[in-house]
């Protein structure tokens, strides 16, 4: 539990005021195609720092020379977040199990990506898939 509560606040220190930084734009650019960044570079601004801190989460554990798609899902996992997707929204999403976020993912990337596609539907599901496990740990730490 007590871990569960430093995330949480973690979590509110960067909504409230770790910006995100334009030059990480040049290594984002290096996991994701053309389609694919340009959804990242129309998520939020807390959205991109979320993800960019599960990215190197990733990158550090080094799975992502045997599963490729961890980048990729690093990056866009939240990519079906509204862009009026509030504090307030973000703190009930969590109470309430809220998931319409990776239905929305999934929908912007099945004809850009259908495998990446598949995982951001399913990154919040219970699952037994080792690439789903691996992104799950890393994404609860970041």
């Amino acid at each position: 539990m007590e871990g569960k509560m430093y995330y949480r606040i973690r979590q509110l220190y960067r909504f409230l005021f770790v910006p995100y930084k334009k030059k990480y734009n040049y290594f984002v650019r290096l996991f994701l195609n053309k389609e694919e960044y340009e959804l990242f570079k129309n998520m939020k601004r807390y959205d991109k720092v979320h993800s960019f801190a599960v990215l190197i989460g990733i990158l550090r554990t080094g799975y992502n020379e045997k599963y490729p798609i961890l980048a990729k899902l690093a990056l866009l996992h939240d990519v079906g977040k509204s862009k009026n997707y509030t504090l307030l929204d973000r703190i009930l999403a969590v109470f309430r199990k809220d998931i319409r976020h990776c239905q929305n993912g999934y929908a912007m990337l099945k004809n850009i990506n259908e495998d990446l596609a598949h995982y951001v539907l399913c990154h919040h599901d219970k699952s037994y898939d080792e690439i789903l496990r691996i992104f799950k740990e890393i994404d609860n730490k970041n």
